[in-house]
């Protein structure tokens, strides 16, 4: 990139040998011990929960589950075909699953979050080079993107960020001092990157080209540095085009380009890295006549122009664009968080070493080079500490909302269950979250898959299969060889399994069912009954399904809003059905949040049936022991005197997907339904 003024390379090395010592012994204790929290943080959900939270680890974990036991990535249950995707995160989850005897969810989500304070080390140690080591990792904890995407399970995409560790290692350096193994490492590092994630691999190369262009910006007298990392670059990105052009693009020949949060360069940049942005802007300015803050503001500059992708949605017949848009779709959060997080370090720390433009010789003193205040750096340090605090709390708090989950409690605790089938059981699944049984029992096939990547089904029974269990079709399921059926209260499927002659439940969890085909179509039916919402008013108030736009049939008229009754507020809410009933009545239910004693009394024209309890977070089921006839009647909700909301913020509400980001405990209600008695 550029090369010292003064002496021979050997003397250019010496001077760097001695800088280094001398930015060693300015590291600060206090500022290292609160950097370490921050790494530290990375931990927390994994101490206090068992698998994450989004929905992209369930097709992470049905690829481990896939290499640990066939040793590719083949489709598996009733599918043959293949996933398209980069080995690197799946096959190192599966070596730990199989060497610390891990479920395949468990793997992903301890590697996922490895990961992340893997990163935060590998960036505090790149900007140690500069000084700014401890306050890298504090610049990290400035911004939320990088922490959002893995709390919402985008584990490959951040894992990839580890190649821009050894790319500011490598490019953030005087090009005097690059030797040979320099460039070998960075060019393993592409590689490396490019088995984990192709956004890694893009942000890297978006790096060597601000690298490149802050170079041939600079005097001819270093030229020649730069011509052999341009010759290394134009191989890399051959590579790298060959790649997208003949292997993965013909496949995408369909595929329009994609934005499915939008452009990345707008709202979801200033959400989840606003604090970062208003501070590294700053940051640049302040850094403009320093090679290192005038590199890093070129590749944010990059990487920000790369966003227009999303500005041209639906442009087709050009696979390559497509290709790019599916990859970087969600660039907001995670694209710009390490760019400017380095920036801001660099001007956080009072005892750097950087390069002028102007080429002047760099004197190794305190607060030589540009520098935050002494009041905005205490200001920082104590919003950080009582940021890391209060983002701490709240993950301990939403920890406990297992509502929060792409599944419900009883689906996991069924997966135990299907290993007691018969050999070459065939079971149905729903295609969606909920559905998808990431660690199938080896004596069993499942009908559904997750997409990720690219995918290439070369056979699949499942939308037969599907068609066949909504129509209720007996011969179509028995010429599939379909024996058993899978559903979540999450899901659709159970509504038309319930009031089907020719299924059997099996199991029961919390609202979660394992089903038999039952030919002789002898099988005890169900009827429904759901919420007037009309008569949702005193103490109730309607709010937003947060999964409603995921499933795809109504059948029972839900619509996307549900009663929600919050702890300590009692409500009466009407009900009705179009059949007419009598047997044990079971209500569908969420608690939100753990519960304290609540009692249930549901009542007609003749007579009143209740229960009451407590509950833990997530789905249940409740059902009533005394025999009623729900046509039509009340539901009533009376809460223990001492019940009060316990207030959390909800991640639901920032995402969009719900309407409150402040909120409280209580019950989301679903649907009643009403069960021959001849079942229990």
């Amino acid at each position: 990139m550029h090369g010292e003024v003064y002496g021979t390379p050997e003397e250019a090395i010496s001077d760097e040998v001695a800088a280094q010592r001398w930015l060693q012994n300015q590291r600060n204790p206090w500022l290292l011990a609160f950097a370490s929290t921050v790494v530290l943080s990375c931990f927390t959900l994994p101490l206090l929960m068992d698998s994450p939270f989004g929905v992209d680890w369930i097709g992470f974990s049905t690829l481990t589950h896939q290499i640990s036991s066939v040793g590719d990535l083949s489709l598996s249950g009733t599918n043959t075909g293949f996933w398209t995707y980069p080995p690197g995160f799946p096959s190192l989850a599966a070596w730990m699953q199989e060497s610390l005897n891990l479920a395949p969810s468990e793997s992903v989500f301890m590697l996922g979050h490895y990961t992340l304070a893997v990163l935060l080390l590998g960036i505090g140690g790149a900007m140690d080079r500069h000084g700014a080591g401890a306050n890298g990792i504090l610049a990290m904890a400035l911004g939320a993107g990088l922490f959002a995407k893995t709390f919402d399970s985008g584990y490959p995409t951040v894992a990839s960020q580890l190649g821009l560790v050894v790319g500011l290692l490598v490019l953030l350096r005087p090009s005097s001092t690059r030797g040979k193994h320099h460039t070998t490492g960075f060019v393993m590092a592409f590689f490396c990157v490019l088995m984990i994630h192709p956004t890694g691999a893009t942000y890297l190369g978006m790096l060597m080209l601000a690298h490149l262009l802050i170079g041939l910006s600079l005097s001819e007298k270093h030229g020649e540095n730069i011509k052999k990392l341009l010759l290394t670059s134009s191989v890399l990105l051959t590579i790298a085009a060959a790649i997208a052009l003949v292997v993965l693009a013909p496949r995408m020949l369909d595929a329009a380009v994609f934005a499915e949060y939008g452009w990345q360069g707008g709202r979801p940049m200033l959400m989840y890295n606003g604090i970062l942005l208003v501070l590294g802007l700053c940051s640049a300015w302040k850094l403009r006549q320093t090679i290192e803050g005038r590199l890093l503001a070129v590749w944010f500059t990059g990487l920000w122009l790369l966003t227009s992708i999303h500005l041209i949605e639906g442009l087709e017949q050009i696979p390559v664009l497509s290709l790019l848009s599916y990859t970087l779709y969600s660039m907001g959060l995670h694209a710009f968080h390490i760019p400017l997080a380095a920036l801001v370090a660099l001007w956080w720390s009072q005892t750097t070493c950087l390069t002028s433009i102007e080429e002047k010789h760099n004197l190794l003193t305190v607060g030589w080079d540009p520098h935050m205040h002494r009041y905005l750096t205490a200001g920082l340090s104590i919003a950080l500490l009582f940021g890391v605090m209060f983002g701490n709390i709240i993950l301990m708090q939403v920890a406990e909302h297992q509502e929060l989950k792409a599944y419900a409690a009883g689906d996991s605790a069924l997966y135990a269950e299907m290993e007691l089938l018969p050999d070459g059981s065939i079971v149905y699944t729903e295609n969606s979250h909920w559905g998808y049984v990431h660690a199938a029992p080896p004596n069993i096939a499942t009908t559904s898959i997750p997409t990720l990547g690219l995918i290439q089904i070369e056979t699949s029974i499942q939308a037969n299969a599907t068609t066949a269990v909504y129509m209720d079709s007996i011969a179509a399921l028995q010429k599939l060889n379909i024996t058993h059926a899978l559903s979540s209260p999450l899901g659709t499927v159970g509504w038309f399994l319930s009031q089907s002659p020719y299924w059997s439940p099996i199991v029961e969890v919390r609202g979660s069912v394992l089903w038999a085909l039952d030919p002789a179509g002898a099988s005890d039916v169900s009827t429904f009954a759901t919420f007037t919402q009309s008569t949702c008013v005193d103490g109730c108030e309607l709010r937003p399904d947060p999964w409603s736009a995921h499933r795809f049939r109504d059948p029972l008229n839900l619509g996307s809003y549900r009663p929600y009754i919050a702890e300590g507020s009692n409500a009466e809410l009407s009900f009705s059905s179009t059949y007419s009933a009598q047997g044990s009545s079971c209500l569908a239910l969420e608690a939100i949040g753990n519960l304290d004693e609540v009692t249930l009394l549901l009542s007609n024209a003749t007579n009143t049936t209740s229960i009451s309890m407590s509950f833990a977070a997530g789905w249940h089921s409740v059902c009533f022991e005394e025999e009623i006839n729900v046509s039509s009647g009340t539901l009533e909700v009376e809460w223990s005197e001492s019940a009060s909301p316990q207030l959390w913020l909800n991640p639901l509400g920032l995402s969009g997907r719900g309407d409150v980001v402040l909120d409280s405990s209580g019950i989301r209600l679903h649907w009643l339904e009403t069960k021959p008695l001849a079942e229990y």
